[in-house]
């Protein structure tokens, strides 16, 4: 040994060659520990499993919502589904309401994003409301409380029918047409109106949350409100990002050269830059106001105002929370829109029912007059209308896995958790699980929503509709995406006629024009297209 040992050092190259197989065994020697032994040692390996094959045909794949659905229905189980994503890692899947009531509700706290998501969230959202943990997340949301109070979302119904008028113009103008003398199409035209959808929430959550008016669904130039919707467009190039962004970490793919990192970073600026600015603009007219009672009444009573009159938040603080909700307060909804006029286009018998309801209690967006007199309540008294929305959220949410890392040992139904356990819960497959909602769970039917008078759907627990999730942490902007919902599907079912352009190609859940990749949200591809006609009397 001491020859070998000697001869080595008196020959530089073999040193290193010696170091470099020794290297490359230790390698080989961690990864057959972490990836084949580890999880034979698991103390949650007694959890029923599904047969997902050699490890070796999906070390690199993460299983999406259509295969775990179909684990829920032929696995026997009793809330908890063991089974294995990208190298062979562990992760504990909910599948009955009760063990997501323990999840989300009485062991909430326990449990934080992991932090692959946290870090994406954080370079396009900002660390806001929706991303902040623990006590900093407790303190944050009492102080938001004030600003999405129902009063406040009541108040903001004449402002997004405004906007929602301001879409239908400009979706009038963006079709191309055959025009007879009114001006109005004859055919239906292909349209992209993806962006359009996303323009109009984006103005939307300006006027309400900021007091501001970005003025994008009208001005189709470049700028903050384009640039957003550039970066939040779904591609698949972008899908293949995410996926590159997985399987080597967040922070190295954000540090290296990609077109998708340089993107999110240069409009991220531009975002931060816009927020900045309307943060220190609401400063200085709080500085203003309190010189006179007169000047104190000027001051807009938007969302940022609720929560700076808390004095809990720094400067920067604001900062943050205003580029969330430049984000969590557009995409989800703009995509949920997207799919409520998919779905419609597929169910004619449906859309022309919630068009003669709509007709029949609201004005036309042609009297622009008439918007500042649109209330909460002639929503209300559209029960179909509600019903088409809250079928949408329940049949095709927007969210189709979330995941969550036990930063304590928890107990979900009787099972210990253990610290570092990694858990994934699916609004879209307890949204619709046969076991509680019934054999026709997996069909679109806002019917369900009109059988009873308790609100449930024909679920038979609370926790079986998870859109906007539950407990301390459910969405608190919950309101707020229903009103936006409401305005912008009236203005634009009311006005249009939408169908698919090749309907026998297409189905209700849309796989095959949207991405429901296990990292994101269910989306539909950017440059989707369907067909619009404008029709008259109204």
């Amino acid at each position: 040994m001491a020859v070998v040992t000697a001869v080595m050092l008196s020959d530089p190259l073999l040193l290193i060659g010696a170091s470099g197989v020794l290297a490359l065994m230790g390698a080989c020697l961690y990864f057959i520990w972490d990836i084949l032994i580890v999880p034979l040692r698991s103390p949650l390996r007694h959890l029923p499993s599904p047969d997902q094959g050699s490890v070796w045909f999906r070390l690199l794949a993460e299983p999406r919502i259509p295969e775990i659905e179909k684990w829920i229905d032929e696995i026997p189980n009793s809330g908890l589904i063991r089974y294995f994503g990208a190298f062979n890692r562990e992760r504990i899947f909910i599948t009955s309401p009760a063990a997501a009531k323990d999840l989300l509700y009485t062991e909430a706290y326990k449990f934080v994003k992991p932090e692959l998501q946290h870090i994406l969230a954080a370079n396009i959202a900002g660390e806001g409301l929706l991303i902040q943990e623990g006590q900093e997340h407790k303190l944050a949301r009492k102080n938001f409380q004030p600003a999405f109070h129902a009063d406040r979302v009541r108040q903001g119904y004449p402002s997004m029918w405004e906007t929602a008028t301001d879409t239908v113009k400009s979706l009038s103008e963006q079709k191309s047409k055959t025009v007879l003398g009114d001006g109005r199409s004859t055919t239906h035209q292909s349209v992209r109106i993806i962006r359009l959808i996303s323009a109009a929430s984006i103005d939307i959550i300006g006027h309400w949350g900021f007091g501001t008016d970005f003025d994008v669904v009208k001005n189709p130039k470049p700028g903050f409100g384009r640039s957003y919707i550039e970066m939040f467009k779904t591609t698949e190039r972008g899908q293949q990002a995410l996926t590159l962004a997985a399987m080597i970490g967040p922070k190295i793919f954000m540090s290296l050269p990609f077109r998708a990192a340089k993107t999110i970073g240069g409009v991220m600026a531009l975002v931060r830059r816009t927020a900045e600015q309307i943060v220190e603009d609401h400063e200085k007219a709080f500085q203003i106001a309190e010189k006179s009672d007169k000047q104190r009444q000027c001051v807009s009573d938007d969302m940022l105002t609720r929560i700076m009159k808390t004095n809990h938040f720094s400067h920067q603080g604001l900062v943050e929370q205003t580029v969330h909700f430049l984000a969590a307060a557009t995409e989800t909804v703009a995509g949920s829109i997207c799919w409520t006029l998919h779905l419609l286009s597929r169910h004619p018998d449906m859309q022309s029912r919630l068009r003669a309801e709509i007709r029949e209690h609201l004005p036309s967006p042609t009297e622009a007059n008439l918007a500042g007199l649109i209330n909460e309540s002639d929503f209300d008294r559209m029960k179909y209308l509600n019903a088409v929305i809250q079928e949408v959220l329940r049949y095709h949410s927007i969210n189709t896995l979330l995941w969550r890392d036990a930063v304590e040992h928890a107990t979900i139904g009787e099972t210990h958790i253990p610290k570092g356990t990694k858990v994934v819960f699916s609004p879209w497959a307890l949204n619709r699980d046969p076991q509680h909602w019934g054999p026709d769970s997996r069909l679109f039917n806002p019917e369900r929503w009109l059988r009873d008078d308790d609100g449930s759907g024909g679920a038979d627990h609370s926790y079986s509709f998870l859109t906007f999730g539950a407990g301390p942490r459910r969405c608190i902007g919950e309101q707020y995406a229903r009103a936006q919902m409401r305005c912008i599907l009236a203005a634009l079912i009311g006005r249009f006629e939408f169908v698919p352009v090749c309907p026998e190609k297409g189905s209700d859940e849309g796989q095959e024009i949207g991405d429901n990749a296990a990292l994101t949200l269910f989306k539909i591809l950017d440059g989707w297209q369907i067909k619009v006609k404008e029709l008259e009397g109204w």
